[in-house]
């Protein structure tokens, strides 16, 4: 068969994509593994190629076309689906992601032949092998099949237990947008996952939920295969906690250091487990650790608590000056909440310049379908149903602060830690300083749109 997967394009709500970084659709690269051995398999990246996709369905004439999608962009991922069966009513439609894995009735609508709840990987190829024996789908487990104006969902599949048995994934076929996806200053970066789930339970994730509490990893063997082969500079590992188990991560720093691979990385890890293992960071610098993603969230210890994060703010700090004294980019997550008052917005912005966190991200605090926190609020939510707001930038709650002072606020934030001189040490290129000032420019524009959404 042939099976055409795509990204859908950027939401018009996007601050960050394109700016800081443009990364490659690693799900879709990992679904595609699954099939391309006895299927012809293409990605389209409409990010990258935003009037790709008729072009792509006229010359290509796929038999299945898939999207995958989360809360923000479930409009997008449909409208894709909903051209592709206008286009050919034919074709076979699919969607996946987390939104329609606790929602799969947003996905009911009749353009959509089958959702795909949960880890795709076996049940995506587990649909096309269906599909093209001409099987009843009800045989296939972890799915929702629409038909007849009505949503069957099938047995639930249990989580794959064993990841290490997964083929790598299939990255030649986005070989033509390769030179597009990029981060932090460097043009050529690779995406990898070595872990699914959450050790830990914070209320406002899903990822957990997503893998039903359960956390798999692949072995450090395994890892440093995968990485030798990558051509980029920068490798992201995506995995909710990559250094969740230190003996891993140590075992990988040294497979890497004795082959002499060098790249630079990028991780996301816990305050808590750098402050207890600063040996472990020490490593990872050895090997090429440029930037560690933590998820501060605040600095109250009150509202840590009630994200149920179980993290203390003296690890948060501690961890800043594990990690400052090692010379480490720190991408530190911030949570802005809706009861937020002026007094809160100086202390964080305060937080943020005393401690000389170098790449901070404030996010808006938000009820995904699938949390614990969801659950707690969606009564309260200002346009149920309507999910494009779910993108973290967004109060989609009532603020305490008239909202457009609220506004105001939240991109004073990025203002006071982006100033547009990017704060650049002395012999920085001019060519690097006028693009860090470009992008700057480009975010303030894109911040500044928010308040004009209407939400």
């Amino acid at each position: 068969m042939k099976i055409l997967l795509v990204e859908p394009g950027l939401s018009e709500f996007d601050v960050m994509e394109g700016i800081v970084g443009q990364v490659e659709p690693l799900g879709l690269e990992t679904v595609a593994a699954g099939v391309t051995a006895n299927h012809e398999v293409r990605i389209v990246d409409l990010k990258i190629e935003p009037e790709a996709l008729e072009p792509c369905l006229e010359s290509f004439a796929p038999d299945v076309v898939a999207v995958g999608s989360v809360s923000a962009n479930l409009h997008l991922a449909k409208d894709v689906l909903h051209r592709a069966k206008a286009f050919d009513a034919r074709i076979r439609t699919v969607i996946g992601g987390h939104h329609v894995s606790f929602l799969p009735s947003d996905a009911s609508d009749r353009y959509i032949d089958v959702v795909v709840m949960g880890e795709a990987d076996d049940s995506f190829r587990e649909v096309v092998e269906a599909l093209e024996g001409h099987r009843d789908l009800r045989d296939v487990r972890g799915i929702a099949i629409n038909c007849d104006s009505r949503q069957h969902l099938t047995p639930e599949r249990p989580e794959m237990v064993d990841i290490e048995r997964l083929p790598w994934p299939a990255r030649h076929l986005v070989a033509g947008y390769r030179g597009r996806y990029f981060q932090r200053g460097y043009p050529s970066t690779a995406t990898i996952c070595t872990s699914r789930g959450c050790t830990n339970r914070c209320r406002f994730c899903t990822r957990w939920r997503m893998a039903k509490g359960t956390y798999r990893m692949r072995s450090a063997q395994s890892v440093a295969a995968e990485v030798a082969q990558l051509p980029d500079d920068l490798v992201d590992f995506i995995d909710d906690n990559a250094v969740a188990d230190v003996p891993r991560i140590m075992d990988l720093c040294e497979l890497l250091a004795r082959t002499g691979v060098r790249k630079h990385f990028k991780m996301y890890g816990r305050a808590d487990t750098i402050v207890r293992h600063p040996e472990m960071v020490s490593d990872l610098v050895g090997i090429g650790l440029k930037f560690m993603l933590v998820g501060f969230e605040s600095v109250d210890q009150v509202r840590l608590e009630g994200y149920s994060k179980g993290i203390r703010l003296s690890d948060n700090n501690s961890a800043i000056g594990i990690l400052r004294d090692q010379g480490v980019r720190i991408i530190g997550y911030f949570v802005v909440a809706p009861d937020f008052d002026e007094a809160d917005f100086d202390r964080l912005g305060d937080y943020v310049e005393r401690n000389g966190i170098t790449d901070p991200v404030f996010t808006i605090l938000t009820p995904l379908p699938g949390s614990l926190f969801y659950e707690d609020v969606r009564a309260q939510l200002a346009r149920p149903g309507d999910y494009r707001t779910l993108d973290f930038f967004h109060p989609v709650l009532p603020t305490k602060l008239p909202l457009d002072l609220f506004y105001d606020r939240f991109i004073g934030l990025y203002r006071r830690a982006y100033p547009l001189d990017g704060r650049l040490p002395p012999g920085t290129p001019e060519s690097v300083l006028v693009a860090v000032r470009e992008a700057t420019a480009k975010m303030y524009e894109r911040l500044e749109l928010l308040k004009t959404h209407g939400f």
